[in-house]
């Protein structure tokens, strides 16, 4: 059944990315119609302005989102991820997730816990989330409740002494990349980046100890063309508003995000 179900949103998006605009239209060469459309658009200006992307800029948008993927971000919650209304267990899970798959030199050991300053979850959370989502917990906060947690004696995460500690674990797969299917330009500068979440086949995975370099460089054609041959399956879809960002030390356009919402391939 599972084997069926995947097959079956793999033709979905084939049949989507058939119906698309030629290349010389104003939508992603290759790009799927979102089945839910993006919400965006009242909030910052008007309807957005989809955008073509060249190579660079494709990859810069896939590799962002793939911040987010990667970790399963906001993909157990109701409704959407927003940094306004996000709270302080949330913001440190998203930090301490993105340094244990991107920059495990973040993260330290005292026992069996992981530990992180807060100067490097802000750090992170500064880069990757728009607005004011700096933390400044008080001593002793306890987060566990916050992520589910506390139902061991070992089962706890908290603030102390400037640090965040957390059960230490290993062995876990991230196993999921972005590719952006669509973007969408408001008046206000802001944009709406539309996307496909893949996961890349555990053996390849584990294979090349991670995600190849080459999947965060797929357009939409390249990734549908991948699944068909069994490298990746299409999890899930979603909407992104983001903030441009510039990299100056590296000279690189990228994003900061505001809004993150998943969809199902299929709407059953």
């Amino acid at each position: 059944m599972m084997k069926q179900r995947q097959w079956l949103s793999i033709l979905l998006l084939a049949a989507l990315w058939t119906a698309c605009l030629a290349p010389g239209g104003t939508a992603l060469a290759g790009a799927p119609t979102l089945l839910v459309p993006p919400q965006a658009g009242a909030a910052n200006g008007g309807t957005g302005t989809p955008v073509s992307l060249t190579a660079t800029q494709q990859y810069e948008a896939n590799i962002f989102l793939s911040n987010f993927s990667e970790q399963g971000f906001a993909s157990g919650t109701d409704g959407p991820f927003d940094t306004k209304a996000a709270g302080e267990a949330e913001l440190f899970s998203f930090a301490h997730r993105w340094a244990k798959i991107n920059r495990r030199s973040a993260i330290s050991y005292s026992g069996s816990y992981e530990v992180m300053t807060l100067a490097a979850v802000n750090e992170i959370l500064e880069r990757y989330l728009e607005g004011d989502c700096a933390l400044n917990p008080a001593e002793g906060t306890d987060y566990s409740a916050a992520l589910g947690m506390g139902h061991f004696d070992w089962d706890h995460c908290w603030y102390s002494g400037g640090c965040f500690y957390y059960p230490a674990a290993d062995g876990e797969s991230y196993n999921c990349f972005t590719v952006v299917t669509e973007k969408l330009q408001y008046p206000s500068g802001l944009s709406t980046l539309c996307f496909t979440v893949y996961e890349l086949d555990l053996s390849l995975y584990w294979e090349h100890n991670g995600i190849p370099a080459e999947y965060y460089r797929l357009t939409p054609a390249e990734a549908a063309q991948r699944a068909q041959k069994g490298e990746i399956t299409p999890m899930r879809m979603g909407e992104a508003l983001c903030s441009p960002w510039l990299l100056t030390a590296q000279n690189r356009e990228s994003y900061r995000l505001l809004r993150y919402e998943l969809y199902p391939l299929d709407m059953d």
